[in-house]
């Protein structure tokens, strides 16, 4: 399998996996990874795939994530780590946020926009309990980051 020269999850597990054979994590019974015997393909890392993802041929450095359905009640201790691997390259932009006291108001403004989303979350306290589970995965990707000597590039917007 070919390493991605940059991504950012921001530490939210995708219900449709970018690595859709569930890889880097404890699945549970009821994913689709194991219902479909998906994650019997593990065993051969050439046959690892990722999924969801679109690269721009005239930009190879920025990546589009297209799936982000995340699921919020996974353990920190279950996350997909895998998908970090091999990436030595963040964009200085999206972990300034990270490292703000902001991201809370960015994603409230964001997801206000997105009426049918919100009321399906039960409004600003359901959407909040999300925030919150988003800030602390913001927080272990942080650390991730560091731990794992990434660099922090200046991007050209």
């Amino acid at each position: 399998m070919e390493k991605l020269p940059f991504a950012l999850e921001a530490c939210s597990e995708i219900y449709n996996r970018l690595d859709t054979n569930c890889c880097g994590f404890r699945p549970r019974k009821e994913d689709a990874c194991v219902q479909s015997g998906r994650r019997l393909k593990c065993e051969n890392q050439d046959a690892v795939a990722l999924a969801h993802i679109v690269q721009r041929k005239q930009d190879p450095r920025h990546l589009v994530f297209i799936d982000n359905q995340g699921f919020f009640d996974r353990s920190e201790d279950n996350l997909n780590f895998k998908l970090l691997e091999g990436i030595k390259e963040f964009p200085e932009s999206a972990v300034s946020v990270l490292k703000s006291q902001h991201l809370r108001q960015k994603l409230l403004q964001s997801l206000f926009l997105d009426k049918v989303y919100w009321e399906s979350q039960g409004g600003r306290q359901g959407i909040e309990k999300l925030i919150d589970v988003v800030e602390q995965r913001a927080r272990i990707l942080l650390t991730y980051i560091n731990a794992h000597g990434a660099k922090v590039l200046p991007m050209n917007e």
